[in-house]
């Protein structure tokens, strides 16, 4: 069986997934600069794969969009907001003269933000659209070999039966060495996954590795906060598409944010979790769950804290990422306090590391924020901890009347 020719069309300087394997990778097609330097990356399965020593006919980095033309499969990662420009260049002058008589090409993008879908799906016409995300960041280790930050997974839409002849893209990404998760309603995922990166720029405001994130109970209410604001603006916006639905005649089950792609907890369990008190949430949660966020055992911190504290500084990714959060809740007059906070301390710690670098001053330590500090901005929503209570209240009397029935029968 013929190996498909993949092109990977990512942006240079973004920090993205490195697919690693018999891939093909290549650059946005607006950026011209001649690529001279590789990438080793350390897989899953702990198969450490260096683009240097793979032949050509294996792995090929190239700047000239026209080596596309041969791939039958794309896989788009370029930045956000750049994506339907270069799906309508791509299509323009390749997709659009495609061979009838060849099979359609099947273009996946990888993109984890909230956008809508239809309009990808209109600009590339012509070819098999396939829309997923990646519920983990890459990091380069101290050694600079890429590395999956957490334990997540792939995530693309259930392929219906006109998309079944793309059923290849996805052996592609399990050629990785990470599993992917299929799922029909792909935005909940997506909305899930925005949900659980929110505490990415919470804990780098801080300077903090996400393990001493977790381990810090001032951090993990405001990730408790930021998650409880997104979880009422989904059922919101849900609210309002069932209302939708029901005049069109049309059903619509229920929904939820799904995290299955990064954890086994659901919103909810995590909302349960994380006002625990130290003592709890250090010495048990943090070492028997795995909560999609970062090994427990590592010191890794996040791309987004990495963006903070490079110099020159690195725009993050916040208002691109919560850009459709911040819209839908501005539509429904809806008060976000945590994201809003986290918004404008970006946007301040940005312009004072470049007030900074004009000056030419130079800090020894990156510019932080304590937790606390960040704590005493937000009016934490009375009813945050209503969960937590609710299920260690009854725990507690599960327990009890499991201990007095004990008593009854047997002693």
């Amino acid at each position: 069986m013929l190996r498909p020719c993949v092109g990977v069309v990512y942006t240079k300087d973004e920090h993205l997934l490195d697919g690693g394997g018999p891939i093909s990778s290549y650059s946005d097609v607006k950026r011209p600069e001649t690529i001279t330097t590789g990438a080793v990356a350390r897989r899953c399965d702990g198969v450490l794969l260096d683009s240097r020593q793979l032949s050509l006919e294996v792995y090929e980095e190239s700047d000239d969009w026209k080596t596309l033309e041969t791939c039958t499969l794309w896989l788009l990662l370029v930045e956000t907001d750049a994506t339907i420009r270069v799906a309508e260049f791509l299509h323009e002058k390749l997709d659009n003269k495609q061979d009838k008589e060849r099979p359609k090409r099947v273009v996946l993008s990888l993109q984890t933000t909230m956008r809508r879908l239809a309009q990808l799906n209109s600009v590339l016409s012509n070819a098999i659209v396939l829309h997923g995300g990646a519920a983990f960041q890459v990091v380069k280790d101290e050694s600079y070999v890429l590395r999956p930050l957490s334990n997540g997974c792939f995530f693309v839409e259930r392929l219906t039966k006109e998309k079944t002849l793309a059923l290849y893209a996805l052996d592609v990404l399990e050629g990785t060495g990470i599993q992917v998760l299929s799922r029909r309603n792909i935005q909940v995922i997506k909305w899930g996954c925005t949900m659980l990166r929110s505490f990415y720029y919470i804990n780098a405001l801080t300077g903090k590795s996400i393990f001493d994130g977790l381990r810090d109970r001032k951090t993990r209410f405001l990730y408790l906060q930021a998650l409880v604001e997104m979880d009422e603006l989904f059922h919101a916006v849900l609210t309002n598409v069932t209302a939708a639905n029901k005049k069109s005649g049309r059903g619509s089950g229920e929904l939820k944010p799904d995290t299955s792609a990064a954890t086994l907890f659901p919103v909810r369990s995590l909302m349960v979790l994380l006002p625990l008190p130290d003592w709890i949430f250090n010495s048990f949660v943090l070492r028997a769950f795995d909560l999609g966020l970062g090994a427990p055992s590592s010191k890794a911190t996040s791309v987004v804290t990495s963006d903070l504290e490079a110099r020159p500084p690195l725009q993050t990714n916040f208002e691109i990422e919560f850009r459709d959060v911040f819209e839908l809740a501005t539509r429904r007059n809806m008060a976000l306090p945590a994201l809003e906070m986290l918004k404008k301390k970006l946007i301040s710690v940005r312009k004072q590391q470049e007030l900074e670098q004009k000056d030419g001053v130079h800090r020894e330590t990156p510019l932080r924020i304590d937790s606390a500090a960040l704590l005493a901005e937000v009016k934490l929503a009375p009813h945050c901890t209503t969960a937590c209570r609710a299920f260690f209240l009854k725990a507690f009397a599960t327990f009890v009347l499991t201990l007095l029935l004990g008593l009854y029968f047997f002693v």
